[in-house]
């Protein structure tokens, strides 16, 4: 009972926590989250085993469909060779091939892309991406399962309830204050965005409002049970005084009824048009469902007391007006350049790339710029549609898995139509929450915010247990010789240990920047600042940012010392130590680099630190070689596969167009061609800098 106690605190926490840093939504808040997830499953593991029962419940439908879409992320993220690969996504061999940067650094004298790869590479095309995005799914999954045998007893279901009504009372009052007092502030950070409207602590309009919908449908339906035991005169399984029965139960009904008030009041000062529309469409068929059931009229009159109170609510200010206007702009801001409809449409063109297995569980955000092709300046990471960016990243087989699994939950129960009888009117708020977010999940990407799919798992969980009646079941016989070490346990164990170290890998700080005149360490060969990465690579293996960060810390240490070599020698000669010295830690960085890209053959970021790599090797060749080479050719390469991998960034356009004029006397005229579109598109984009403009008019460019 206490290691129960002790999940269930866990859980109430996680509950309340997880909104509280912009929803979760940073790395280090987000691997923190799908740590603690999987560490709860971890001591349900052992109390499971501790209580007689399974490690895991191996026949529940949950588990089942759960392990099953795993099963397609896994696919996904294990390598397999290249023939393989052609006939699985022959648009993913296209992209590696022409992106991908080979094994070992090119020479100087190496040029041209593309260059095929060689060896086994996997579906996705991020896959460190998509090993997150199994471990996250695995802690979801375990948070339902752990919320279905927490709801199988009144005191841990009602918990579960008060945390996340408590948590969405929260966020309606935070949210309200700050935009009432025009703070705008989430806690000491000043907001940039959405500052007009209510967020609580999100970033994101429409995510607070994802939540509030998920959570205000719990507070009328806990209303309208108080309200539904005061027309019955109390509850009557309890010794107790009717006449305080019933004042406790209206003053609980009240206080729940105005709190739903707030929720509603804020939910409108969001101003999230499906936000508003997704709760209103739910609560509202959930109302007609409970009045078709069973007759009952107290969630009904909730909800119509809880409407009209917000309309008047609206009447008095400018947030009423303000929705309007927004509902009025509907068609425009869908068929803008860079409205939903255009994602919309990218996002369909790019599943059509990779019909069957599609990019990667997580991989959207990385692989979507290369496929858009409007909205210069403009970027997003997110389809704005969970189920496109569902049917992007696993494709046509993982959809058909994702939809056989809903159906394994869901056919037993609707064989079994009947419900718990203590959940009361509970089940239908639950219900409408599920829905809400359902509803918005066709306009957003809620479920991409931890704090969200958070939340809706153990919805999930609470309206799973809902729909499952518990059969007597006899205490387990303990008979026979039982190991103390059970390997189906140890398993278990040891597989959610390792991923929740892995899951808090991300978490782990980078590397510091280097100072501005780094010195030398001992041995001459090892960057001091990579020294420091090892742990993070080690455990967090793959992750093609922190590669691509450990290479150009080694990079600028390497380019900062060339700098002060010329700085103090400008007319040489240069000592073969000191510049095969120089020369060593660039082949370092542009093997970290390297190993970025391959993981990632779409990075932008990537492309330009090895350009920029590129072009000091290149400087560093004209210090000692007077015959003149073609040296620029690899970093006109990675300039070119940056822009071509984000189109639409201003951001890499400006930073080519540095990179080409700060390397211009070494282009050759094809490369000066090319590099003038470059040059051309960055001055036409207003976010360009004075440094860029300088150096441009320098060369003859004009804006």
């Amino acid at each position: 009972m206490a290691l129960q106690r002790t999940i269930l605190l866990g859980l109430v926490a996680l509950i309340v926590l997880a909104p509280l840093p912009f929803g979760s939504v940073e790395t280090w808040s987000r691997s923190c989250l799908a740590g603690a997830c999987l560490g709860l499953g971890l001591l349900w593991v052992i109390g499971r085993r501790r209580s007689g029962l399974p490690p895991l419940p191996w026949k529940d439908p949950v588990l089942l469909a759960g392990a099953l879409f795993m099963t397609v992320g896994v696919a996904q993220s294990i390598p397999v060779p290249r023939p393989v690969l052609q006939s699985l996504s022959p648009r993913a061999v296209d992209i590696r091939d022409r992106y991908e940067a080979p094994a070992e650094p090119r020479s100087i004298a190496q040029q041209g892309r593309p260059r095929p790869f060689a060896g086994s590479r996997p579906i996705s095309l991020d896959p460190w991406a998509t090993r997150r995005a199994i471990l996250w799914f695995m802690a979801l999954l375990l948070v339902v399962l752990i919320t279905i045998d927490l709801a199988a007893q009144d005191f841990s279901r009602r918990a579960l309830v008060a945390g996340l009504v408590l948590s969405g009372g929260f966020q309606a009052i935070y949210g309200l204050v700050e935009y009432v007092t025009s703070r705008q502030q989430i806690f000491g950070y000043a907001k940039r965005f959405y500052t007009d409207v209510a967020t609580g602590t999100f970033i994101n309009r429409n995510h607070f409002a994802g939540y509030l919908a998920m959570t205000m449908p719990l507070a009328i339906a806990l209303a309208s049970g108080f309200a539904v035991r005061l027309r019955g005169g109390g509850r009557p399984d309890r010794e107790t005084d009717p006449v305080m029965t019933s004042g406790r139960d209206l003053y609980l009904a009240s206080a729940l009824l105005m709190l739903a008030l707030t929720m509603a009041t804020a939910l409108a000062a969001s101003q999230s048009r499906m936000g508003i529309l997704s709760a209103f469409l739910s609560i509202m068929a959930a109302s007609l469902f409970i009045i078709w059931r069973s007759r009952q009229m107290a969630y009904a009159i909730a909800s119509l007391l809880l409407a009209g109170g917000t309309v008047m609510v609206l009447l008095q200010g400018q947030v009423g007006r303000a929705i309007v206007e927004r509902f009025a702009v509907l068609n425009d801001s869908m068929q803008s350049i860079v409205g939903r409809g255009k994602i919309w449409s990218e996002t369909i063109a790019l599943g059509k790339e990779f019909p069957w297995l599609g990019i990667g569980w997580g991989a959207y955000p990385a692989v979507i710029p290369a496929f858009r092709d409007g909205g210069l300046g403009s970027s997003y990471d997110h389809a704005h549609n969970d189920y496109l960016e569902l049917f992007a990243e696993a494709g046509w087989l993982g959809c058909a898995v994702a939809l056989a699994g809903v159906v394994l939950i869901l056919l037993p129960i609707v064989r079994k139509p009947a419900a718990r009888p203590d959940y009361g009117l509970l089940g239908f708020g639950v219900a409408a929450g599920v829905v809400a977010i359902g509803l918005h999940s066709l306009t957003d990407f809620n479920l991409a915010i931890p704090a969200n799919a958070l939340t809706f798992s153990v919805l999930v969980g609470l309206l799973i247990a809902w729909r499952r009646i518990p059969a007597p079941a006899l205490a387990p016989q303990r008979t026979g010789y039982r190991p103390v070490i059970e390997w189906r346990t140890s398993s278990a164990v040891v597989i959610l240990g390792i991923a929740a170290l892995s899951a808090l890998a991300p978490a782990l700080p980078y590397a510091r920047r280097p100072p501005a005149s780094p010195a030398i360490d001992d041995d001459g060969a090892r960057d001091p600042e990579l020294s420091e990465q090892r742990l993070g690579l080690l455990l967090d293996g793959g992750n093609p940012e922190r590669l691509l960060r450990a290479g150009a810390s080694v990079g600028r240490h390497a380019q900062a010392d060339m700098q002060a070599l010329i700085e103090l020698n400008p007319q040489g000669p240069f000592s073969n130590i000191t510049m095969d010295y120089i020369e060593q830690r660039l082949q370092t960085a542009g093997e970290l680099v390297s190993q970025s890209i391959r993981q990632l053959p779409t990075s932008a970021p990537g492309h330009l630190v090895l350009a920029d790599l590129s072009v000091s090797r290149c400087a560093l060749a004209s210090l000692v070689a007077q015959t003149e080479l073609d040296c620029m050719a690899p970093a006109v390469a990675e300039l070119t596969a940056a822009v071509e991998v984000n189109p639409m960034s201003a951001m890499t356009h400006g930073k080519a167009a540095k990179l080409y004029l700060a390397a211009w006397p070494m282009l050759k005229e094809e490369a000066r061609s090319r590099a003038g579109d470059v040059i051309r598109v960055a001055l036409s984009s207003p976010r360009r800098d004075s440094d860029l403009l300088d150096a441009a008019v320098r060369r003859g460019f004009q804006p």
